[in-house]
């Protein structure tokens, strides 16, 4: 209300009052002085004159969040022309005046409690950021319509503030001398020949050659226009989206994260979130009520949120079933539909998604279709319109190209060869919002011709007449996706016509998408068909049987149908469990249907999934990495708030620090001093002791500016090894030192608790975070104990602080991402007690290799028995409780105050850079490692190394030198990480049946000997199996591995003739399905 009007109930007399942003000051009595009367003036809420209002939550950004904290959340009131102005999921600085007013304890009684509820008052709203895109505005209306085709339009359009747009009527004259030099610069890059090529360039210029993913995620920035059908030449008509759907698939440590977080940073209203830290409600929205109307309101999710603009979703594949089910309809009609408390509505979500996946068996199959290596449903993959994936494959020359590129990112002084010609961040942003906002380009006649072609010809490939049934090669899904992606690939040509080279260029992307996914997909519906009541005879219950329906079959009948069904009848064998190998003496029959012949049209809506069909061919490798964080320091001497006695005592610990330094010994002696209570384990503690140091975080500059993909440099290690060997002393010591240091056990935490949970204020009523062990360790260590012993939903949450150092929470409308870069120290048991020599270590300690791989290093800590070194334990178990230690006793180490100092200095002071000598030697010894593998006697390469071991390398040799207080990492430090690497994997990563290093070990949980043995096994029995099956009597001889892979068979029903050949084929699948 800006202004009330009041009456008075005794002589009529009228007044107004105004009102600024405040309380109505109610006059007490009539102000006629004929009447007078108290109390009489009454308000005439018709009369008033009332302002527009709205309150509005800001939350703070997660880049600029202090180290342990949650983001901080403001509350906002607009009025008038400021009501609207910015929309959820804008990035805004908002000016005002800051007010408190007092909260009442009840709104009837007068006292109010000691606590002030505070807001902004807000004078000016300032929208975008210069280094991200403008919103899509494609969808705006026009009335251009021929013979009911599609045309531009069905959406509104958002009012985007472009650093490009010199037609805005508020700009000064030198913003718009600014604009119009920037339109012409634009212009100019996109005459250029290579402009494309140029622009996949300068998309995450870091991350290395995967040339197709970055012309596909290009062509997504730009994205196809979004089209309204008319309808008998009027609009209304169904809405086509133009928004593209990118999925990224493949092995941990190819850089699928790093991409998205790029793309999260400069997209229009970018939003990051993790699968897993992802709910149903988070994604879409949820119900409220408000807090001064006191009526229901709906918050908006992620999905709402990024409207217009990208959202990215990394650990794809670990969405629950119930948060994934909420994307299939975003993801075509691009809404969210809701229907609670009395709340039905229809939200917009015209997002375009880039999401990534891992394996489920942590590497890539390619002997396995794409939805089983996965695990999504098929009708949630055909949704999106590029499917890539992103392999490691071993390759001396493209192992050695990768390393260069990867340790030129890290040299102090990068040659003269390293330029590219890339354009700036800025450049690339303002490109794409110019090109969004000004080009809508139309498909001309020859470019429709061309796309039909294409289509037909990709159809054509499945109709192969000696096969026995026809495969789907492409639907019109597949169709829609290449007009997108050509009107995509015009607007990057600034050209308002799609032309041939477009469709040809969209055509290419497609194929290749297809072929390294080699996924053919299919529509499949399964629907329970019960007998109709009139047929069924006499005292006997209705029959019901499962239909599988596939590609135009499906949705044909719909609940109530009444339909005759003709089909195959098949019968599959159903498990006990679906974790075992055993199957029960039960077959689930279903029909395989042909056709269907119905009545009334209706919708059936059961499971769905679908056949699985095609190969996998493999793609080219990446690099991933996180962000920096600084120290608090005890020794800093050029504080300003110190006083002159404690400036004089922090430069005399800077100099005892720096002469600790110069030392020779000064490895060695850090080393000694870490831990000196806990007997030798050297490289266990040099380990550590790095990762205490850390290397340098990095954010590689795209073309100039900030906003590249973060490489962390904190270091995680592994403790594995036998009960009583002190590991969880040593946690117990680093938690005690490291800055920040947290210490949980794997048995007493849980997902929430790691991360951080949502509670509402005591005070305020206000739902907030509260942060969790991994966010209180932001900057620090996070030491967790019994880490084997953890619940698979709570160390899923570690695969995104492992790798990009964040959190992503969306659950009761708070959606952010928290920053958690900490270093993590673990320790974790073997499953029987003592570590078997003979097992992985993934089998030793049962943890998935997805996780295990996400360590730098991983150490075995084993109690072997040996007299002498049992004798010196023991006296030095017993020097420790000597009332008097001998003076052979004292050793040279360095007290633990004195070590925290040198550390936080160095952390703070320290920040190495790569020279070219360190960077050439890292590269060799890369490729060295990784040519371990390449044995050109064995059946099947080993992996000896990834990225993420050269990457381990990097921050190892970083640390190494800022323990040395030296700005430059040299070759002494270079060596040192890759002993250290190499000792590590000598010990956790080498086969135990061949004695050889391999990396399958660790990051999939086999290695090539057993794959190699199980393959063996398998064409042993298959063997033995037709020879049983063509009348042999050949005995059947059980081994230990047999009983490993058919623990339930009988074997005296095996070593008989033909009378169980059936029982012995049984067991042929799952020993298939474990190979």
């Amino acid at each position: 209300m800006s202004e009330a009007f009041f009456r008075c109930v005794i002589c009529h007399h009228t007044m107004q009052v105004q009102i600024d942003r405040g309380r109505i000051n109610e006059p007490t009595r009539c102000p006629r002085q004929v009447c007078g009367s108290p109390d009489s003036m009454v308000l005439i809420h018709n009369r008033s004159i009332f302002a527009d209002r709205q309150v509005v939550r800001l939350q703070e950004t997660p880049d600029v969040v202090p180290a342990g904290q949650t983001p901080h959340t403001v509350t906002l009131s607009c009025y008038d022309e400021l009501v609207d102005v910015g929309k959820p999921g804008d990035r805004v600085i908002a000016t005002g005046i800051f007010r408190a007013v007092p909260v009442r304890a009840n709104p009837r009684q007068r006292a109010v409690k000691a606590l002030f509820r505070t807001y902004l008052d807000v004078l000016h709203i300032q929208r975008g950021a210069p280094n991200r895109l403008g919103l899509d505005v494609s969808t705006r209306e026009e009335g251009d319509r021929r013979h009911g085709a599609m045309g531009v339009g069905g959406e509104d359009e958002d009012d985007v503030a472009l650093t490009v747009d010199a037609e805005r009527e508020d700009l000064t004259e030198e913003e718009e001398t600014r604009a119009k030099q920037m339109e012409a610069t634009l212009k100019e890059i996109s005459q250029r020949p290579d402009v494309y090529e140029l622009l996949a360039r300068s998309l995450a210029p870091s991350i290395w050659e995967l040339e197709d993913v970055k012309k596909g995620i290009l062509l997504q920035l730009f994205g196809g226009t979004n089209k309204s059908v008319a309808n008998g030449g009027a609009g209304g008509g169904p809405r086509y989206r133009g928004d593209i759907n990118v999925l990224l698939v493949g092995d941990p440590g190819t850089s699928k994260s790093q991409i998205l977080q790029y793309v999260h940073k400069i997209a229009p209203r970018g939003v990051y979130t993790s699968g897993k830290g992802s709910s149903a409600v988070g994604l879409t929205a949820y119900v409220t009520r408000d807090p001064d109307s006191k009526q229901l309101v709906l918050e908006s999710g992620a999905l709402v949120l990024s409207d217009g603009g990208v959202c990215c979703i990394d650990e794809f594949d670990k969405m629950s079933d119930a948060t994934r089910s909420v994307l299939h309809e975003v993801m075509e009609q691009q809404t969210v539909s809701i229907a609670k408390a009395g709340i039905i509505t229809t939200l917009n979500a015209r997002t375009s998604i880039l999401a990534a996946a891992n394996p489920v068996q942590s590497k890539y199959n390619p002997k396995w279709p794409i939805t089983r290596n996965i695990d999504l449903p098929p009708t949630l993959i055909s949704r999106f319109d590029l499917v890539y994936l992103v392999l490691d494959n071993i390759d001396e020359s493209t192992d050695r190209r990768l390393a260069q590129h990867l340790v030129g990112l890290y040299l102090e002084d990068k040659p003269e060869s390293a330029a590219t010609d890339i354009i700036p961040v800025e450049t690339l942003t303002a490109y794409i919002s110019y090109a969004r906002t000004k080009i809508h380009p139309r498909l001309t006649e020859e470019a429709g011709n061309e796309l039909v072609s294409e289509y037909v010809a990709l159809r054509k490939l499945g109709s192969d007449a000696r096969a026995s049934e026809r495969r789907i090669t492409a639907t019109t899904r597949q169709l829609e996706s290449m007009i997108r992606l050509s009107e995509a690939h015009a607007r990057m040509r600034f050209s308002q016509l799609v032309e041939l080279e477009d469709v040809k260029e969209a055509c290419r992307l497609m194929r290749e998408a297809l072929r390294t996914s080699a996924t053919i997909f299919a529509d499949r519906q399964v629907v329970r068909l019960q007998e109709t009541p009139d047929v069924v005879p006499a005292g006997q219950t209705p029959h019901t049987v499962t239909l599988s329906c596939y590609d135009e079959l499906v949705d044909v009948g719909k609940p109530g149908d009444r339909v005759i069904a003709t089909g195959i009848f098949r019968a599959v064998p159903v498990r006990a469990n679906p974790r075992q190998r055993a199957v029960k003496a039960l077959f689930r029959t279903y029909l395989d249907v042909l056709h269907i012949q119905r009545g009334a049209p209706n919708r059936l809506g059961l499971d769905v999934s679908t056949r699985e069909e095609g190969d996998r061919r493999h793609g080219a490798m990446g690099v991933g990495g996180e962000d920096e964080d600084d120290v608090a320091l005890t020794v800093d001497a050029e504080r300003e708030d110190l006083t002159e006695e404690e400036e004089t005592r922090a430069k005399q610990m800077e100099a005892t620090l720096k002469e600790i330094s110069q030392r020779p010994d000064v490895y060695e002696l850090l080393a000694r001093s870490l831990a000196p209570s806990i007997w030798e384990l050297e490289d266990v503690k040099k380990g550590i002791l790095l990762q205490l140091f850390g290397g340098t975080n990095k954010s590689v500059a795209n073309g100039g500016a900030g906003g590249g993909p973060r490489y962390r440099g904190d270091i995680n290690v592994l403790l594995v090894g036998d009960p009583g060997t002190s590991k969880s002393q040593i946690l117990q010591y680093v938690h005690k030192i490291a800055p920040r240091g947290v210490y949980t056990s794997g048995k007493g935490s849980s997902a929430v608790g790691l991360t951080a949970y949502v509670t509402r204020d005591p005070d305020s009523k206000q739902l907030v975070l509260e942060s969790g062990a991994l966010v209180l360790s932001d900057g620090g260590v996070c030491c967790i104990d019994e880490f084997d012993k953890m619940s698979d939903a709570t160390r899923s949450v570690l695969h995104e602080v492992m790798e990009q150092q964040t959190v992503s929470i969306a659950k009761a409308g708070i959606i952010t991402t928290l920053n958690a870069r900490t270093s993590i120290l673990a320790a974790a048991n073997p499953v029987q007690s003592t570590y078997n020599p003979k097992w992985p270590i993934t089998r030793n300690i049962d943890l998935p290799p997805t996780l295990i791989s996400r360590f730098d290093l991983v150490y075995l800590v084993l109690d072997n028995i040996d007299e002498s070194t049992d004798r010196r334990l023991a006296q030095h178990l017993v020097g420790l409780y000597l009332e008097d230690k001998p003076e052979s006793a004292a050793t040279d180490i360095i007290p633990v105050e004195t070590l925290t100092a040198y550390i936080s200095y160095a952390r703070t002071k320290i920040h190495p850079r790569l020279t070219e000598e360190a960077g050439n030697e890292l590269v060799s010894e890369y490729v060295a490692l990784r040519k371990l593998g390449s044995d050109a006697r064995a059946s099947e390469r080993r992996i000896t190394a990834t990225t993420r071991q050269l990457e381990s390398m990097i921050r190892l040799s970083e640390a190494h030198a800022r323990m040395r207080f030296s700005q430059l990492v040299e070759l002494e430090d270079v060596k040192e990480a890759c002993r250290l690497m190499r000792e590590a994997l000598r010990t956790s990563a080498t086969d135990p049946t061949t004695g050889l290093l391999d990396m399958d070990l660790i990051n999939t949980g086999s290695g090539a000997g057993q794959r190699r043995a199980r393959a063996d096994l398998k064409r042993e029995v298959t063997k033995l199996a037709s020879e049983m099956g063509s009348g042999g009597t050949r005995p059947v001889k059980w081994t230990g591995h047999s009983d490993h892979l058919c623990p339930t068979a009988n074997r005296e029903d095996a070593s008989m003739n033909n009378t169980h050949t059936l029982s012995l084929q049984t067991y042929l699948h799952p020993i298939d399905s474990k190979i």
